[in-house]
């Protein structure tokens, strides 16, 4: 029987049949699905025990500590702390208090260290302390609160009184309590201070309650707690004053709890902890209160964080849960802020920080609780189903449960063996009410329950082996009435069935593999009834199935894998009509869109829409229309809101307060009234579409950082007002670090940046936040950055900074000025010299001659000698002096007898005689940076370099490899192959190892440089070996290589032939030079290459020309 004690159903009373658990759990409807994001000592708070937040003009959170000063950008902490050695430090670690003023100057006030002033372009601070000596020093160097009014008076609350600060002398005016005067500020230490919107400036002080200032008389008015006086304060400690929209004063006292007052009246009504109540104040004990955008008021406690509900004068309370990561980190609320992206930061005394976005509270979660066997019996949520005011949830091992939304009942119904009045199977898969008001059950495994909800009688149809009436398997995915009242079961394993209600028996719809019109699996997921009473069946394996009554016949429209216009998968979990007659089918292959036209023509084209498209997943579990024709979609990747008309994804997941990124299999319902349901593997959520707030926020984007060969430099301005940056030509490696400024969900900020002058596009950097230029050439340029938040909304103010890089000392106007008249000289000396060559040609012709009689001799006396010199002379004019390689004159001698060999080869291949040569592969590699070596190290560090880049080509080449030293820092490999990918491993080993060759010039830092490749293979196309001379293939090899330069750098791209043979080898030569992207897209041509983008392949051509 059911458990518990007597359940109660919508339409009866059931007492005999039933024992069922009712557990009564106050929901209150106000209450919002909190889902905090923590920061803690872990993730770089500088300590645990917050005391203040302030957002800065910028879009940076500063958090004061007992440990230090803490900027925060939504990545790192930056920490400022006192200095014993610095005077211009923080004076003291404990941060007691924040203030930005209107002019953007940030104050500080510390537990004992005073006042001070933050410096952020020197990130130093001017101290402002106490005196003896000085009246018009700070009264106490223990500041607890600093304050602006609207005349620009800078006041702070201190343990020696309230203290007004002269801008303009530096000096304070000082208010002190004094005991002979009554009208004095009620006692010296300061909590609280707040000029209401009438300009009358109230002052909480520690043991006098609250102070009204009278600013022409110095004097104070107090109010202050009278025990025998409820419209009195509540207690004297004040630590917090807030004026609401109403000009109302909420007062949060130290054990007196929250205060309003009326100031039209004096009269204050108070908020107290009872505890009977759990709906008042959680503690006496309001550290902080604060109003939200929205206008509800925050009040932080020492007892969680409270959300007062001014409909009832109620609280709803937040607090730390050990077993939700989620949840508050400490009850402990010290500080409380919300920053101007809408999230709610909460500060604690000794659990860190917990950030909110109010925006995300709108999914109402439900979930199983294992200390409250009160709460949802298990968290794997797989149906529902409502009635009226009763919502049941179909769980996985957990029953069936029955929450009443008007009262926050929750009951639990499960199997008892003993009992056949109740549920066969706590593992339910589908629910259904039927248009009778029965409530259809239909379970994993032992088939299918009828419950009356009049009567509370259950029936119980199952799988029997040995009747061909029964229930054909006993799992039962998903059950639907159509619009004739007929029932329909999908089972898993044992097709569809009709349900015959007269006899209680059921007709059996299968798959037959000799018959195509069966029904396609036996495994039916979902059934739908589209506006034309046609019914669809969605299955696991068999794809989309239409049901023809008439016939019992079903049309199958499956996955065709050539086909992008089929469907998606065959695995169809479930199925929607909208209000425009298309029909949507998510799948495991992702959301399909079947229009009416093409469905009524019995043509099964789809549309799709994947990951690619937005969709955050491709696994489609439910789909839900709403009233604005939206369609929510659950998946393994949480929610996604989808607009059929732009085709837009707008995606939500468990930051935004989902029970979890995945979701179950038939958990998704819509109500009578719009609110939605999605069950998943955590509980499910509820919620209303139009209730769906998102993160509108449009960020500030600020400079966090930037880099000289990826050491961070101090400029003479803050980063954050930085406008302009001057380089050195030596700063050859900058990098910049950036940060936009929304809170909610910092790892999902992307950005795109530019810098004006070098690059052509904007460049997307999804969740990086660094970018690197090497080798910036004299000139100005404008660097640019925008972000956007965790949806997508673009910030309206980016970065924006003025690059300018000094030229070298050769490439200033005076130094081409010196270049002129050194041109002009040596044309003097020319003409001078060939005046004087003409004098000496004679005498240079006589004793040539006379050299080369000595030399016949001395080759006629020696001829063996001869022969080795020739040799060896032979030799060195084929070997390059400094590296030892072969050099240009032996490649040009000895590879043209090697390439005729080859295309003689490739012409007896074709007369079949033979089988064909070896491919040759050109493969030219140039260094990148090598002339900063030269021009930074000298250039006999440039030969150390070229020496070790020979060891380093020759351990990366294959032995029957050729290294030949082509000019200056060009090299070439040449080699024969028959394996194009064996070309690209080489490419791939040379490039890898240029990049980790590491040059020690005696300097601080270890050098690297990197190579840029470019090859082809000789003949260029097999089918027509004469087509291009190997001089063109070459060219072609060195065009290769000027797109790897252009395109970045430290790369590879090969040239290859494809199937399509051009029949002009000068007029595709050309196309190559001027437009190899055409040569490309006509796949007349395959290019490979390491670079992941797109590749830039400039106006190098003068090379192909060559």
């Amino acid at each position: 029987m059911l458990r518990g004690v007597v359940a109660c159903f919508g339409r009866a009373v059931i007492a005999s049949l039933f024992v069922v658990a009712i557990f009564t759990r106050l929901l209150c409807a106000q209450e919002r699905n909190i889902r905090f994001r923590q920061l803690s000592i872990e993730d770089g708070l500088s300590q645990s025990a917050v005391q203040c937040i302030l957002q800065d003009r910028h879009g940076f959170i500063w958090i004061g500590t007992e440990d230090g000063l803490n900027r925060f950008d939504g990545y790192a902490f930056t920490i400022y702390k006192h200095d014993l050695d610095d005077p211009a430090s923080l004076s003291d670690s404990w941060v007691r208090t924040l203030f930005e003023d209107s002019e953007g100057i940030l104050w500080v006030g510390t537990r004992a260290g005073g006042l001070n002033r933050f410096h952020p372009e020197t990130k130093s601070f001017t101290r402002f302390q106490n005196t003896p000596e000085d009246p018009t020093s700070l009264s106490n160097d223990a500041v607890r609160v600093i304050y602006e009014d609207t005349l620009r008076n800078l006041w702070i609350g201190t343990a020696g009184g309230l203290n007004r600060f002269d801008r303009a002398t530096g000096g304070f005016a000082r208010f002190h309590h004094n005991p002979s005067k009554p009208d004095s500020l009620a006692h010296d230490l300061v909590l609280a201070i707040h000029e209401d919107r009438n300009g009358t400036l109230w002052v909480g002080t520690e043991d006098g309650g609250i102070d009204e200032l009278n600013r022409l008389e110095g004097s104070f008015l107090h109010h202050g707690h009278d025990p025998n006086d409820p419209t009195t304060i509540s207690a004297d400690r004040i630590d917090a004053i807030l004026e609401d929209g109403d000009g109302l004063l909420w007062v949060a006292s130290y054990g007196g709890g929250l205060s309003r007052l009326h100031t039209a009246t004096g009269q204050f009504e108070r908020f107290q902890h009872d505890p009977a109540n759990p709906k008042s104040l959680a503690h006496n004990r309001v550290f902080d209160v604060i109003k939200d955008r929205d206008g509800t008021l925050w009040v932080g406690t020492a007892n969680g964080l409270n959300e007062y509900l001014p409909e009832t004068g109620s609280f709803a309370r937040y607090g730390h849960d050990p077993v939700d990561p989620r949840s508050l980190s400490g009850n402990v609320v010290t500080a409380l802020f919300q920053d101007r992206g809408g999230v709610l930061w909460v500060g604690t005394k000794a659990s860190g920080l917990n950030t909110w976005n109010v925006a995300t509270g709108s999914f109402s979660h439900f979930k199983h609780e294992p200390a409250d066997l009160t709460s949802l019996s298990s968290n794997i949520v797989t149906a529902f189903a409502d009635a009226g005011d009763d919502l049941w949830i179909g769980t996985f091992r957990g029953g069936l449960n029955r929450l009443h939304r008007p009262s926050g009942t929750f009951e639990q119904f499960m199997h008892d063996p003993s009992d056949s009045n109740s549920l066969n199977d706590n593992r339910v898969g589908s629910l259904l009410l039927d248009s009778s008001g029965a409530l259809w059950v239909g379970t994993f495994g032992d088939g299918l329950n009828r419950l009356d909800l009049d009567t509370g009688h259950i029936e119980r149809y199952l799988h029997d082996p040995e009747d061909p009436s029964s229930l054909s398997a006993g799992g039962v995915p998903a059950i639907f009435e159509d619009s004739e009242g007929i029932l329909w079961v999908g089972t898993h394993g044992g097709g569809l069935n009709q349900f015959v209600p007269e006899t209680g028996t059921f007709v059996h719809y299968t798959r037959d593999s000799k018959r195509p019109t069966s029904l396609g699996s036996n495994r039916v997921m979902t059934i739908a009834e589209d506006s034309s009473g046609v019914l669809w069946i969605g299955t696991a394996g068999g794809g989309l199935n239409r049901f023809d009554r008439a016939t019992g016949t079903f049309s199958r429209y499956q996955h065709i894998d050539d086909d992008p216009e089929s469907l998606a998968s065959d695995d169809v979990m479930t199925i929607v009509e909208d209000g425009a007659g298309a029909l949507w089918l998510g799948t495991t292959g992702g959301l399909n869109r079947w229009d009416q036209v093409s469905r009524d023509a019995h043509r099964g084209i789809f549309k799709r829409y994947t990951e690619r498209d937005g969709l955050p997943n491709n696994f489609v579990y439910g789909i839900l229309p709403d009233d604005d024709g939206n369609l929510w979609l659950s998946t393994n990747r949480g929610l996604s809101k989808f607009h059929p008309v732009t085709e837009t994804f707008k995606n939500f997941d468990v930051t935004q307060g989902l029970q979890s990124n995945e979701f179950n299999t038939g958990a998704y319902h819509a109500s009578a009234s719009g609110e939605m349901f999605f069950g998943g593997v955590n509980g499910f959520n509820a919620f209303y579409p139009k209730d769906v707030r998102g993160n509108t926020h449009a960020p500030q984007v600020a400079l966090t950082g930037f880099f000289k060969f990826n050491q961070p430099v101090e400029l003479d301005n803050a980063l954050a007002d930085l406008d302009r940056i001057e380089l050195d030509y030596r700063d050859y490696v900058v990098s910049f670090e950036f940060a936009a400024l929304d809170f909610t969900a910092p790892e999902k900020n992307t950005y795109a940046y530019k810098m004006e002058g070098f690059d052509r596009e904007w460049m997307h950097l999804d969740h990086n936040r660094r970018v690197t230029y090497t080798n910036l050439a004299a000139g100005d340029y404008t660097f640019r950055v925008k972000g956007t938040n965790n949806e997508g909304v673009e910030g309206e103010d980016g970065v924006e900074i003025q690059i300018h890089v000094v030229p070298p000392p050769w490439k200033t106007w005076w130094a081409y000025g010196l270049y002129a008249m050194f041109v002009c000289g040596l044309l003097f000396a020319y003409a001078r010299a060939q005046q004087r060559k003409l004098e000496r040609e004679a005498e240079y012709s006589r004793e040539l001659e006379r050299e080369v009689e000595a030399r016949t001799r001395e080759l006629a006396e020696g001829k063996e000698d001869l022969e080795k010199l020739n040799v060896k002379l032979e030799e060195a004019s084929l070997t390059d002096t400094l590296t030892g390689l072969k050099n240009r004159r032996y490649f040009v001698t000895h590879v043209r007898k090697e390439m005729d060999e080859l295309l003689e080869n490739y012409e007896l291949y074709r007369s079949n005689e033979r089988q064909p040569a070896h491919d040759w592969v050109l493969l030219m590699l140039d260094l990148d940076g090598f002339k900063g070596i030269n021009d930074t190290f000298g250039h006999t560090a440039g030969d150390e370099v070229l020496v070790k880049i020979r060891e380093v080509l020759n351990g990366a080449c294959r032995e029957s490899d050729t290294v030949v030293r082509w000019g200056g820092d060009e090299f070439m490999v040449t080699g024969r192959t028959t394996d194009a990918h064996a070309i690209e491993l080489l490419a791939e080993r040379i490039r890898s190892a240029v990049e980790a060759c590491r040059f020690d010039f005696g300097g601080e830092e270890e050098v690297r440089l990197s190579c840029s490749i470019g090859f082809a293979c000789f003949p260029f196309a097999c089918a027509a070996p004469r087509l291009l001379t190997w001089e063109q293939v070459l060219a072609i090899a060195d065009r290769a290589l000027y797109a790897s330069k252009n395109t970045g750098r430290n790369a590879w791209v090969g040239i290859l032939s494809s199937k399509k043979i051009p029949s002009d080898g000068r007029e595709f030569l050309a196309v190559i030079e001027n437009d190899p992207e055409k040569l490309i897209a006509d796949e007349a041509i395959e290019v490979v290459t390491s670079v992941s983008g797109a590749l830039e392949w400039g106006k190098e051509v003068e090379r192909l020309r060559a």
